[in-house]
């Protein structure tokens, strides 16, 4: 049984606050106990295996969470990009580097910028900045390369004068976790606006681990630890000064964000008596988006 006890943590709209979560692991089970703090944003791993000859036959391919961002005139969009090639196990570099680009739909007057555009690691950011673009929603595809194999992968960024609004992010795993079993979160959102607010993104990830026996040959790092993103659909409202959780939205808990510990083919003791750090971040906006 996990006990959360989320706290105000009042912030600029563009704020991202962390959450400790106290984790006493083992190869065959894992018991969490968490004290949270609630974090006030308004703005944000898939575990990969393959083993000896199998990875080289790894086609290469791309993932961008979100699909679709809302942002205000001349705001950033973030968007996170997973790449999947070549990689002999789970948190492993690429075999070979990956060079990633827009080739359409950038809006005029925006610039984009990959952080980074040619890496080896399994993850990049993808920032816009929509600059002096016009309103409305842009198409944009993004291909990554790598050694003449190629991918792409589709993005949607909205321009709009909707005036953003901080919102409430807190969670509540109850499972106990266990290395490759995922423990799902079902996110509670709390609107402190007088109107009802739309959701346009929410994002979950493991910021840090700390793991006091940890050692060279028994690391423990947050490469053992992965977030599946929420993978429901965007657009839905909170009401005006209420509470709710995905499960009351009506989101299955198959498309709730996912916290789990990868399990690995290697001794995983270092990870006992690890504390994790979480990051919640989102984005809203007042009414409609």
């Amino acid at each position: 049984m996990i006990r959360i006890r989320p706290t105000a943590n009042p912030g600029p709209a563009k704020a991202e606050a962390a959450v400790i979560l106290i984790a006493v692991v083992s190869l065959c089970c894992a018991t969490y106990l968490a004290a949270q703090p609630r974090s006030s944003p308004s703005s944000a791993n898939e575990r990969h295996h393959a083993f000896g000859e199998a990875a080289h036959a790894q086609p290469l391919a791309i993932r961008i969470r979100p699909r679709a961002l809302i942002v205000d005139h001349g705001g950033i969009a973030k968007f996170r990009i997973r790449i999947l090639h070549n990689s002999p196990a789970a948190g492993a570099r690429l075999r070979r580097s990956v060079r990633l680009r827009i080739v359409r739909g950038l809006p005029p007057g925006a610039t984009a910028t990959f952080k980074p555009n040619r890496t080896r690691r399994r993850a990049s950011t993808l920032v816009v900045a929509t600059g002096s673009a016009a309103d409305g929603t842009h198409r944009m595809r993004i291909r990554a390369r790598s050694h003449g194999r190629s991918a792409t992968a589709r993005a949607r960024v909205t321009i709009s004068n909707a005036q953003s609004a901080n919102f409430d992010i807190g969670a509540e795993p109850t499972r106990p976790m266990a290395p490759g079993i995922s423990v799902p979160l079902d996110l509670t959102l709390t609107n402190p606006q007088s109107s009802e607010i739309a959701i346009s993104d929410l994002g979950v990830r493991v910021s840090a681990v700390t793991a006091p026996g940890s050692s060279a040959t028994r690391p423990c790092t947050g490469e053992d630890f992965a977030v599946v993103p929420f993978s429901g659909a965007y657009g839905f409202r909170v009401a005006a000064g209420d509470t709710t959780t995905l499960s009351e939205l009506g989101f299955p808990v198959e498309q709730h964000p996912q916290l789990k510990m990868i399990d690995r083919p290697v001794n995983q003791d270092g990870c006992k008596g690890a504390s994790l750090a979480l990051a919640y971040d989102g984005t809203s906006t007042m009414g409609t988006p």
